[in-house]
């Protein structure tokens, strides 16, 4: 069971390194668009930021929620 553990949490934190990654391009985006006075470049730099941030944090949640269901069982 300790294998399924350490490799659901370690899924868990790719998978939020992604989102974290996403919010870093997408402020990046923002950035460019609002020196470009780019009005699209920064909805999508907003949207990239939301879509990162939510997706590291409903990612986070679940996991850590599964993790801790996962070390309850015994057998």
């Amino acid at each position: 069971m300790d294998i399924l553990i350490k490799l659901v949490g370690v899924v868990v934190a790719v998978i939020v390194v992604i989102g974290l990654f996403s919010v870093l391009f997408g402020f990046n985006k923002f950035t460019k668009g609002r020196k470009s006075e780019d009005t699209r470049m920064t909805d999508e730099g907003i949207e990239g930021m939301i879509w990162g941030a939510a997706t590291a944090a409903i990612v986070g949640g679940v996991g850590a929620g599964i993790i801790a269901a996962l070390s309850k069982i015994s057998f």
